[in-house]
């Protein structure tokens, strides 16, 4: 009789909807035998997912899974079916899509089938764009045009996909400009307008050409990139055109004065020299502003003492040499300015005489008179006097007088030798060289008026020579002779000396402060050869700024401090160079002239006088750009001139 009844295979699955498979039911008895003529019955828990047929014939019919019964007597087995469609193939619709506006967007429709054909409902499909630049595709199809050109958009389920090709060519709609009004109040302003060309959706559509023209070019001019610069008072429109599209923007021009300009706006002067200065009214950037009113402005002086001004003819006579001041017209509460200069003056000696003249070399004067003995001249520091040393019947003292050479007073009157004045920076006292203690050479101070002399070094050993005021007027650097030549300073007002320099292997010479006070540069012998040195003013960092084969000599600082100007014999003979204040790029200046020496820089940095050697033999006194270019020769005589000073400006 029956025993078992099994089911094989015991799982079955199906990826395809009307796919079949057959399963069997093997009935055996108590031994084991199968039972061939044995009936079985054959049902499906669920008919929706497979049938099953009397042979045992199943059948997929949707995706799911169900049982498989096989039923002999009292004996039953089951088969589980799994059905789960696989897809084989796909399709998206459309199957082309063109775009003419950025931001556009369509759904793609993707439909997967199976190996038999059979929609696979709920077929999950991955999206991705080839360029996400020109279009997106998001997780549900949607298709977003992003920007212009060419690219594939592929659908994929399992080992089945799809391409969509995806167009993007914007059409251009319109054209816009942007600011819409244009209103400007001052000539040679500007402004750029942004032009833009859209598609149906807004969306800027690039690389498109524009054209741009004014309808007034006096009133208003526009540059091929859409910048509009103002000019005269008017009205005028500016049109951009792109293929068939335009659009306009009216511009006014109402320009405003807001000042007087003042022509020229710079002036230079000698002395006893006049000028007319003339104002117009002026809008922001200074340009002419055309009233039906007759300007008539007020002049005034900031130093009529330097400059003087006409208060309404607006005509500048110069007063003083060697200075700067500013003349301003005023009209209610416009005002102008122009910056006026009265030329500095240099002095030197010619032949033992005191001569002035101005800084580019014109109207020399001889300020000595009769004598002939007559050297050393220095300007005092608001340029109304000049020291100088004066030799009478054998006899040397330190003389000042007016800076026309008028009024020549004998400060020192004394029956030894007093020379090598400088002027304190406030112009009340004079340093000077004096060996009327013990015949050796002695730093001295006095009044201005040559009252209260005063010895400064205490030693009576050694001496002292090429003294240097501080900025600030409390002490004077110089130097002396202590064993070897050494850099040395003192309180003005008295006290022991400090000597900054204890170098042993060679002398220190020409001291010169920076402006700040806070450095002195000076010049020492190294292995026989002069070098530029700079150190604190206490004497520290000592610090060797050439080091270079040759002699570098007589360090000069700019007025800025910046710079120091220097004799170098570094290519041959003596010539003039500058350097930055740390050593660095040293520049020659002087070409054409045999040796150049004593640079002295002008007020305002820009030239660098000095004697200078022709190869004549004459000895003139010559100036040079500090930014470098041709040398001029501002004496042109055969005689021999000395060390120039320029009038400091007050």
């Amino acid at each position: 009789m029956p025993a078992s009844l099994v089911v094989s295979p015991d799982a079955v699955e199906l990826d395809a909807l009307g796919d079949s498979v057959r399963v069997q039911a093997v009935v055996r008895d108590t031994a084991g035998v199968e039972i061939t003529d044995a009936e079985v019955s054959w049902s499906s828990t669920d008919t929706t997912v497979a049938t099953v047929s009397e042979s045992g014939w199943v059948v997929a019919v949707s995706e799911g899974v169900t049982s498989i019964v096989a039923v002999s007597g009292a004996l039953a087995d089951t088969a589980t079916v799994t059905v789960a469609q696989s897809a084989a193939g796909i399709s998206v619709n459309p199957g082309a899509v063109s775009f003419d506006a950025v931001g556009d967007s369509v759904r793609l429709v993707a439909i997967a089938v199976d190996r038999n054909d059979h929609e696979i409902a709920g077929a999950v499909v991955n999206w991705s764009s080839s360029d996400p630049a020109v279009a997106t595709v998001s997780e549900g199809g949607w298709v977003v045009a992003r920007g212009n050109g060419v690219a594939s958009v592929v659908a994929e389920s399992g080992e089945a996909a799809d391409t969509v090709t995806v167009d993007v060519a914007q059409d251009p709609v319109s054209l816009t400009l942007n600011p819409t009004v244009l209103r400007f109040d001052a000539e040679g302003d500007s402004v750029r307008l942004d032009a833009v060309v859209a598609d149906r959706l807004g969306s800027p559509v690039p690389g498109q050409a524009i054209t741009w023209q004014t309808t007034d070019e006096m009133v208003a001019i526009v540059e091929d990139d859409g910048w509009v610069i103002s000019r005269r008072d008017g009205e005028a429109r500016i049109i951009a055109t792109s293929g068939a599209l335009a659009d306009t923007v009216p511009v006014t021009v109402n320009k405003v004065a807001v000042a007087l300009g003042v022509t020229p706006s710079e002036l230079r002067l000698g002395e006893a020299d006049n000028s007319t200065l003339t104002a117009t009214l002026v809008d922001a950037n200074g340009y002419r502003v055309f009233t039906d009113v007759i300007i008539l402005p007020e002049w005034t002086s900031a130093n009529p003492e330097l400059v003087t001004v006409h208060s309404f003819l607006g005509t500048v006579t110069g007063v003083r040499a060697g200075g700067v001041t500013t003349i301003t017209a005023r009209v209610g509460e416009l005002t102008g300015t122009a910056t006026v200069s009265v030329k500095d003056q240099i002095v030197f000696n010619r032949n033992f005489r005191v001569w002035v003249m101005n800084e580019d070399g014109t109207d020399p004067t001889e300020l000595s008179g009769p004598t002939n003995g007559d050297s050393e001249p220095a300007w005092s520091p608001d340029g109304s006097k000049i020291a100088f040393v004066r030799v009478v019947s054998g006899q040397k003292d330190i003389y000042v007088m007016n800076a026309d050479g008028s009024g020549p007073i004998n400060l020192t009157n004394n029956t030894v030798e007093d020379s090598g004045p400088v002027w304190s920076p406030d112009g009340s006292r004079i340093a000077f060289i004096s060996r009327r203690d013990g015949g050796n050479a002695k730093l001295f101070v006095m009044n201005a008026n040559g009252s209260s002399p005063t010895r400064l070094t205490a030693s009576d050993t050694g001496q002292e020579w090429r003294m240097a005021w501080s900025p600030d007027g409390t002490r004077l650097a110089y130097t002396c002779s202590r064993g070897r030549y050494q850099i040395c300073v003192i309180n003005a007002a008295g006290g022991s000396e400090t000597i900054l320099t204890t170098y042993t292997e060679g002398n220190s010479d020409r001291p010169a402060w920076s402006p700040d006070g806070s450095r002195i540069a000076f010049q020492r012998q190294v292995d026989g050869e002069w070098e530029i040195f700079v150190m604190n003013a206490n004497g520290s960092g000592q610090t060797n700024l050439t080091n270079r084969a040759g002699d570098d000599t007589t360090p000069t600082w700019s007025p800025d401090g910046s710079r120091i100007a220097f004799v170098s014999t570094r290519e041959g003979s003596a010539q003039i160079y500058v350097m930055n204040s740390d050593g660095s790029n040293p520049t020659r200046l002087t070409f054409g002239v045999a040796t150049a020496e004593a640079p002295t820089w002008s007020e305002d940095g820009q030239w660098i006088t000095f004697v200078a050697e022709t190869n004549g033999g004459a000895r003139n006194i010559h100036r040079v750009p500090a930014a470098g270019g041709p040398v001029e020769n501002l004496t042109e005589v055969a005689t021999p001139e000395s060390t120039p000073s320029l009038r400091p400006r007050p």
